[in-house]
């Protein structure tokens, strides 16, 4: 995490996902690319042109999702999250983090062997209700750091969370 000091007592971080998340959301694509170019290699197939050109194509398709992996930053500051992302148009969704009201942590059997999750963030936020950091690594304590600064935040703006229970 690279860390610069904020406005507030809280020093900011930036968080990018591991590549290996990548290849997990990617894997089936990779295999059939990866297939399509060995059997693009047989001469003997009769559409081996098509196999060329459709493995050709799936490859410009990872490149482009690639880039766009490599493009998302999630950055924590004192007061709010900002989720960076796009290739050809750059987009920064903010959640304020007063606004935050649940966590979740989430990890599939890929991510199980490869030491990454999933961290979910939910807002009272319209426009962004849930925000999901792929590919945390998962000896990560962010929702630890999220969490102090989620109720340093309520505690300075007077926001106090009423539930009601049975």
């Amino acid at each position: 995490m690279d860390k610069i000091e904020s406005q507030t007592s809280f020093t900011t971080f930036r968080l990018k996902p591991h590549w290996i998340q990548y290849v997990i959301d990617q894997l089936p694509w990779l295999v059939i690319c990866c297939g399509g170019f060995l059997f693009a290699g047989d001469e003997t197939l009769p559409y081996r042109e098509f196999l060329l050109y459709a493995a050709t194509a799936l490859l410009a398709y990872l490149t482009y999702q690639a880039l766009d992996f490599w493009r998302i930053e999630y950055i924590v500051t004192g007061e709010q999250l900002v989720f960076k992302h796009g290739v050809l148009f750059h987009s920064s969704d903010y959640m304020e983090l007063y606004r935050v009201v649940d966590y979740q942590e989430n990890r599939s059997p890929m991510q199980q062997i490869t030491g990454l999750k999933n961290v979910t963030l939910l807002s009272g936020d319209r426009s962004l209700p849930k925000l999901t950091l792929r590919g945390i690594r998962g000896s990560s304590r962010i929702i630890e750091h999220i969490r102090i600064r989620v109720e340093y935040n309520k505690k300075r703006r007077g926001i106090y969370e009423i539930t009601n229970r049975f």
